[in-house]
């Protein structure tokens, strides 16, 4: 049974009070140092991957760093071109790529505790079984990566042959004068396709973590609500990460005061963003949701057997008396 709604106005008040009190910046700032050290083993299985999948096509890795602040863009392509260069001339065996993917999965295996803790699951899950989630989550982040430096290769291709079909075809059935309305419409629709449907999949992969991420089992949240937290996670990453690259680029002089070292903690502020904004699209969802504790995610919410619960009867015989008062 689903949990009481919230008023618009109520769920405004209980996501604000959540922002407050959930000490989301202490795990931000924990969840960034452990994506921070796990972004070299995660880009080292990366490029051991791109170099099978997009052999003479690795520029378009580079083309990605572009969302980055300048000084964080040279850091990560002299680290790049390290790796490529040393899986060019030496086999990267299984264990290695084992072990960089082992490596990998501690940013992910704290950010399932962070999800837990907006839920307010606490660490339900065994160690090793959390583990291999994170491995999961980790393969199929991989995985999005490589779907995206794949679509950003056959994607134009693509979207331009689906073009240029549909105005053959109304060219055929219906004239040339729709031909060319349905080309002038047809080109932004497609542009925006592009950039759309890489947003569209993190979406739905954030809301995919938040359903079944967390250590509970028998009462998963809805999909739709899982969804929504991704969203929200995902405009706002891509909002926020343009906006920090662009005042890092113009306005900021780290490199004065930093100098080498400011690209590192341009990097780390930059995943302190995005760990701030993955986590608050957990309690975005958990915000949802009335009374977010352990007994409602584990067990299906009755009010009759809750009416008959002993204690329940306790507690509402002393409220009664209060208000009595």
């Amino acid at each position: 049974m689903k949990i009481k709604k919230h008023k618009f106005k109520d769920f405004i008040k209980n996501f604000i009070n959540r922002l407050k009190t959930q000490d989301i910046m202490t795990y931000a700032s924990a969840l960034s140092f452990y994506f921070l050290q796990a972004s070299i083993p995660l880009m080292m299985v990366l490029v051991s991957v791109a170099s099978t999948f997009l052999k003479g096509n690795e520029k378009i890795i580079y083309e990605f760093l572009n969302l980055f602040p300048k000084t964080t863009a040279r850091l990560i392509i002299k680290a790049l071109d390290i790796m490529f260069a040393s899986s060019q001339s030496t086999a990267v065996t299984t264990v290695t790529i084992l072990f960089a993917l082992w490596s990998a999965t501690s940013g992910v295996d704290k950010l399932i505790m962070a999800i837990n803790h907006a839920y307010g699951l606490g660490h339900q899950a065994k160690a090793i079984k959390q583990r291999l989630m994170s491995i999961i989550y980790t393969i199929i982040f991989i995985a999005f990566i490589m779907f995206l430096l794949i679509f950003q290769i056959y994607g134009p291709t693509i979207i331009n042959i689906l073009d240029s079909k549909i105005l053959t075809i109304t060219g055929r059935f219906f004239g040339d004068n729709l031909e060319s309305i349905i080309d002038f419409i047809s080109s932004p629709i497609f542009t925006i396709l592009t950039i759309a449907i890489p947003l569209l999949i993190m979406s739905a992969a954030l809301g995919i973590l938040y359903k079944y991420a967390p250590g509970n089992s028998a009462n998963r949240i809805p999909f739709k609500q899982a969804l929504t937290g991704g969203i929200l996670a995902t405009g706002t990453i891509y909002v926020a990460s343009f906006a920090y690259s662009y005042f890092i680029n113009n306005f900021s002089n780290k490199s004065l005061i930093y100098g080498a070292l400011a690209g590192i903690l341009a990097l780390f502020i930059w995943l302190l963003i995005v760990s701030s904004l993955l986590i608050i699209g957990a309690e975005l969802i958990a915000a949802f949701r009335e009374g977010y504790r352990d007994e409602y995610f584990d067990k299906e919410i009755n009010p009759t057997i809750n009416a008959e619960n002993p204690m329940n009867k306790f507690v509402s015989k002393i409220k009664g008396k209060i208000n009595e008062k």
